[in-house]
């Protein structure tokens, strides 16, 4: 495997850090240039006459979507991929694990869903083309997948498979270790790898941190760390501080040539899901067309995209391949081209309510 350039990724998931867990991450960022991106379109179509709806309820209509993206977005993420969230209660706040959005985990296809359910209750409660707000959506929601794959590349997750051949860029993520450190067993002989790094590990920490074992040590760690949830509790804490303190020299010097050369499966997914289907829509908007054709199209080229990049990307670990060898995403993928197909039918025989386009 090879790659004609090769990056080993430093990228902060902080824009602006306040304290080791709170301030502004680029995923945040991400949700709000969405909604700033929606109300420039939203103003410029009221201006065209493509959508009537007063200037001052558009905020109103980008609280509606981001409400509904998330929470369908998080919601989708628990029933596809994690149902067993529904049930993961304890005493922490926010006590229930569907609230953990903080822990990671948004599906953009519940995404979608939530959006699509938002768009209908604000056009019921304000009287307006439910088709041409599905239409508007579509540049918020290019302009956030966007934005949020580059935010995805930027935390270090989601990332891709292994090049097996060539490619023009690949990647090496120490977050990696993570999916070491989940199946010791299976991992056993990648994990002793990592006695090399312990040293230098060592060098780059606070002095109060001092639980770093030796390289012997380190084996015996792995080792019984396939039975006893105490040695697998010391390995993934060493997984996590190596992970910290990755951008160190001397660690990454160490850790570099250990991890796998990957694809940066969230950059492809950023040009295709995203500015794909941005270029998509905007030929689409040359000329005035019928409410909900906008949308139909963008639908079915973000399901064509979604299936496409999921090539090269890792599956969720927990679920991994399914049937043929798709992903989980790819098979909702498949499925959303029914929904697709239904939307189609729905809009052709409504009679028409507004166009979206360029007069």
């Amino acid at each position: 495997m090879m790659a004609h350039w090769t990056y080993y990724h430093t990228l902060d998931p902080f824009l602006i850090q306040i304290t080791e867990t709170f301030g502004l991450r680029w995923y945040s960022l991400a949700y709000i240039l969405g909604a700033v991106s929606t109300w420039v379109f939203a103003v410029w179509f009221i201006k065209k006459g493509r959508l009537f709806l007063p200037v001052e309820k558009i905020w109103d209509l980008i609280a509606y979507g981001a409400i509904g993206a998330v929470a369908g977005g998080r919601v989708g993420y628990c029933i596809f991929y994690r149902p067993e969230l529904f049930v993961d209660f304890d005493t922490r706040i926010p006590f229930w694990g569907v609230f953990k959005i903080y822990e990671g985990g948004m599906a953009s296809h519940g995404g979608i869903i939530g959006l699509i359910v938002a768009l209908w209750l604000f056009s019921r409660k304000h009287k307006v083309s439910f088709f041409s707000l599905a239409d508007l959506s579509v540049w918020g929601g290019s302009t956030g997948i966007f934005l949020g794959r580059i935010a995805n590349f930027i935390n270090g997750e989601l990332y891709g498979r292994v090049i097996q051949t060539k490619a023009f860029l690949g990647v090496k993520f120490p977050s990696e270790l993570f999916l070491w450190q989940s199946d010791v067993s299976a991992w056993q002989d990648r994990l002793n790898s990592l006695h090399p790094v312990l040293p230098a590990l060592k060098k780059a920490l606070p002095a109060k941190i001092k639980e770093i074992p030796s390289s012997s040590e380190w084996g015996e760690w792995v080792y019984r760390a396939i039975e006893e949830p105490l040695f697998q509790n010391k390995v993934s804490n060493i997984c996590h501080l190596i992970v910290k303190f990755s951008t160190s020299p001397s660690v990454q010097t160490s850790l570099e040539p250990l991890l796998s050369l990957r694809h940066p499966s969230q950059l492809y997914q950023a040009l295709m899901g995203g500015l794909g289907t941005l270029l998509v829509v905007s030929l689409l908007w040359l000329k005035p067309r019928k409410a909900g054709l906008v949308s139909v199209a963008w639908l079915f080229s973000y399901m064509v995209f979604r299936v496409m990049s999921e090539f090269f990307r890792m599956p969720d670990e927990h679920i991994g391949y399914q049937f043929l060898s798709l992903t989980r995403g790819q098979w909702l993928s498949v499925l959303g081209f029914a929904f697709v197909g239904i939307w189609a039918v729905i809009v052709y025989r409504q009679p028409p309510k507004g166009f979206s386009g360029v007069k």
